[in-house]
C-alpha cells in the first residue's frame, strides 16, 4: 500500500471531538488510516491532539445562517481540496448537510454521515418538523453512508424517506465498558467523592448529566429537584456538563437555572454545579439515580454510561431515551416538561432502595451489549465496502 487513506471526521465543538468521537478516532488510527478532525475552538483542542490525530480549527454556528453557513461551506471545501482527503464523516445535523457538500464540491472519493439524533421531535410545530425533515433528504443525498446510532432514528429514516434505504446502516452507540464498570469501586470510593463535594454520607444524590442548554431539561430538572428537596432534606443533586455560553442561545448559567427555575431556593446548598468533569465512572459510583430529562436526544452516552454503572434511570419519553431506557424495567419515562411527574418517578426511586437497586442491575446487564468497540468494527466495515479493499489495506486492532 502507498500512503494510508486519509479520513477527516467533522464535528462542531471540541467537546464532542473529545469525550464522543476520541475512541472511535484511536481505533480507526490504529487500524492504519491517516485520522484528521476538523472542529469548532475550544480548550479540548490539545487533548485530541495529545492522541496523534491532527486538528484543523473551524468553526461553525449550530444557529441557522444562512450567510455564514456559506462561509462555513467554502472554508470546508477548501480545506478538504488542499489537505487530499480520501473520505469525509461527518458529525451533527448541521455540518450533516454543509460537510458532505463541501466534500462533493472539493471532490472527495467517498462521504460519510453519521445522525447522532434528528433535530425534529414531537414537541416542535408540524412546520418545523418538516422543514428538518427537507434538511435531512438534502443531506442524504450528498452523502454515499449513513449511519443512524439509534434504532428509533433508523425506523424513523426509513418511514420519512430521509434517506434512501440502500445507504442507511444502523450504528447504534457505545461506550467503555472497562471505564464504567461499579466493579471499579467500592463502598469507600463513593464516600470519598461525596466528602470532596461536601455531601454527607447518608445523603442521597440525584445526577443529571449534560450539555448546559435549556433542551437537556434543566430547568425542569431544578423544578423537579426543588419538589424533592422539600420532602427531603437528605437529598443533594449534582448538575454534570459543560459551559456551552459562547456557542449556544439556549445556554445556561448557575445563576440562570436558579432565577429561570421555580423551587430553587428550596434546593440551596444541596445543588452542586460541577461543569465539565473526567471522572464520571466515580461520580456515577456516588450517585443513586441518573436524570435526564430532555427535550430532543440521538441516543444519549450519558444514559448509557449510567446504566453501564448500574444506576436506575428517570429520563424523557423521547426517541433515544426510549432505547436505554426500559419502562419500570430499568428506570421510568416520563413526559416532556413535566416537572412534577419527573419529581415523583425520581421520589419512588429514593424511597424503594431495592426497586432502585433492582433497575441497576438490569440496566447494567443490558448496557453490556454498548460496547464502543463494536461500533467501530461497524464504521471500519463501512469504509471498506466504500473504499474497496483491493484499494487499501487495514485491519481492526485487536
Amino acid at each position: 500500500m502507498g500512503s494510508a487513506p486519509r479520513i477527516v471526521h467533522v464535528v462542531n465543538t471540541d467537546f464532542f471531538g473529545r469525550f464522543l468521537m476520541l475512541g472511535q478516532l484511536r481505533f480507526l488510527k490504529a487500524a492504519g488510516f491517516d485520522m484528521h478532525l476538523v472542529t469548532g475552538p475550544g480548550p479540548l483542542v490539545p487533548e485530541i491532539e495529545a492522541e496523534g490525530i491532527p486538528v484543523t480549527v473551524l468553526a461553525s454556528s449550530r444557529e441557522m445562517n444562512p450567510l455564514a453557513d456559506l462561509g462555513t461551506l467554502s472554508r470546508l471545501a477548501r480545506h478538504f481540496r488542499e489537505t487530499g482527503v480520501h473520505l469525509v464523516h461527518t458529525h451533527n445535523p448541521k455540518l450533516n448537510l454543509l460537510g458532505p457538500l463541501a466534500a462533493r464540491l472539493a471532490r472527495v472519493p467517498h462521504v460519510v454521515a453519521t445522525v447522532h439524533g434528528y433535530y425534529f421531535h414531537d414537541e416542535m410545530p408540524r412546520r418545523k418538523q418538516a422543514f428538518y425533515k427537507r434538511i435531512e433528504r438534502l443531506a442524504s443525498a450528498s452523502a454515499d453512508l449513513v449511519f443512524t446510532q439509534s434504532p428509533e432514528d433508523y425506523r424513523t429514516a426509513i418511514q420519512e424517506g430521509l434517506c434512501p434505504p440502500r445507504k442507511l446502516e444502523l450504528l447504534g452507540n457505545g461506550i467503555d465498558l472497562s471505564q464504567f464498570n461499579p466493579e471499579r469501586f467500592g463502598p469507600g470510593d463513593a464516600l470519598r467523592v461525596r466528602d470532596r463535594l461536601g455531601i454527607p454520607k447518608k445523603a442521597t444524590v440525584v445526577s443529571m448529566v449534560g450539555r448546559m442548554v435549556k433542551e437537556k431539561g434543566y430547568l425542569e430538572f431544578i423544578e423537579a429537584a426543588g419538589r424533592i428537596a422539600a420532602r427531603r432534606h437528605d437529598a443533594h443533586f449534582l448538575l454534570i456538563g459543560p459551559d456551552e455560553r459562547w456557542q449556544k442561545r439556549d445556554a445556561l448559567t448557575r445563576e440562570e437555572i436558579f432565577k429561570n427555575s421555580k423551587g430553587a431556593a428550596e434546593i440551596g446548598e444541596r445543588l452542586h454545579v460541577l461543569g465539565l468533569r473526567r471522572d464520571l465512572p466515580a461520580l456515577y459510583a456516588a450517585t443513586d439515580v441518573v436524570v435526564l430529562p430532555s427535550h430532543r436526544e440521538g441516543f444519549p452516552r450519558s444514559l448509557l454510561e449510567a446504566a453501564a454503572m448500574g444506576k436506575p434511570i428517570v429520563a424523557t419519553n423521547i426517541r433515544g431515551c426510549r432505547e436505554v431506557v426500559r419502562e419500570g424495567k430499568t428506570g421510568f419515562l416520563v413526559p416532556v416538561k413535566q416537572p412534577r411527574i419527573l419529581a415523583d418517578k425520581i421520589l419512588a426511586l429514593l424511597e424503594d432502595s431495592d426497586l432502585a437497586r433492582e433497575m441497576g442491575r438490569r440496566g447494567r446487564a443490558e448496557a453490556l451489549a454498548y460496547d464502543e468497540q463494536k461500533v467501530c468494527r461497524k464504521i471500519l466495515a463501512g469504509y471498506e465496502r466504500l473504499m474497496g479493499a483491493a484499494d487499501v489495506s487495514f485491519s481492526a486492532p485487536v
